[in-house]
């Protein structure tokens, strides 16, 4: 579903925020890329060969790559620059950002919450590619947000080669902590356990481990 998305603003210059950006690149829309870590964004620049927008015109939408305690400060920097700020995020968690967002008064109406369910073993701008996203599946959560917004939004996801899954706020969290989030603790904790463990014991091991 392509729209009239020509310019976009990616706040979050990591794996996924840069990821983005070259993916929309390539299909030729216009990407101003910035971070609060200023090297991070000086390679994320240098990978998009060393544009970054012009900043003379106001984007269409704001996508926010930032860790979720961030999101609501992000969007109130952003709103104080772009007065018809529509925003779309990509965090793990939904319902605590969304609690944010409406505690400094921001239209909900134009924060779309999503969720890319994309990654790769190792962080960083450095590790973006613009094909990360092909064929993985990105969670959209758009009840009450402005239609031409959600157009937007699934516009993104269609250029970055994802495949939209539409859910609610609750059926996300509830859905990434089992799939996600969960694997994930007890990864770290087995890997805990193995930390400790004997050089005699960890030769035991096979190679499921």
């Amino acid at each position: 579903m392509e729209t009239s998305l020509t310019h976009v603003r990616i706040v979050g210059a990591g794996l996924i925020g840069t990821s983005i950006a070259l993916a929309l690149r390539a299909t030729g829309v216009t990407v101003t890329l910035c971070d609060s870590d200023s090297r991070a964004e000086a390679l994320a620049r240098d990978l998009m060969g060393g544009e970054n927008g012009d900043g003379s015109t106001v984007e269409d939408l704001c996508i926010i790559a930032t860790p979720p305690n961030f999101i609501a400060e992000v969007i109130h920097a952003e709103s104080s620059r772009n007065p018809r700020l529509r925003v779309m995020d990509i965090s793990s968690i939904k319902t605590k950002p969304l609690v944010d967002v409406s505690r400094i008064g921001f239209d909900l109406g134009f924060f779309a919450p999503t969720h890319p369910m994309a990654g790769r073993e190792v962080s960083g701008p450095r590790s973006a590619r613009g094909d990360l996203f092909q064929g993985r599946p990105w969670i959209l959560c758009l009840d009450g947000v402005d239609p031409e917004l959600s157009r937007m939004v699934r516009d993104v996801v269609g250029r970055c080669g994802a495949i939209a899954l539409d859910r609610t706020v609750e059926e996300h969290d509830k859905g990434v902590a089992l799939v996600s989030h969960l694997p994930q603790v007890v990864a770290s904790l087995l890997a805990g356990q193995l930390i400790a463990g004997q050089e005699s014991e960890l030769e035991l091991a096979g190679a499921g481990l």
